[in-house]
């Protein structure tokens, strides 16, 4: 069976890793189901397929804007 989640944390993790930890937790903890990187990437895996399928699999997409996502590639890629 696949899974599917409410939303996609896209975020930079220079500047806005608490941020995005926090706001996983909390909307978890009202019972949503959220795509976060820490916690949907398994050690050993192609990461760049795992984010791909987390994108397809989410309802919503969340962007955190903060200085370092807006100029990630890898934040770039999953917009």
């Amino acid at each position: 069976m696949s899974e599917y989640y409410n939303a996609f944390i896209s975020y930079g993790r220079a500047d806005s890793k608490s941020f995005a930890t926090k706001l996983y937790e909390k909307l978890t903890e009202n019972g949503l189901k959220i795509w976060f990187d820490q916690n949907d990437i398994p050690l050993g895996v192609d990461f760049q397929n795992q984010i791909d399928d987390g994108i397809i699999k989410a309802d919503n997409f969340l962007f955190i804007i903060a200085p370092h996502s807006i100029n990630s590639p890898y934040c770039l890629k999953e917009i």
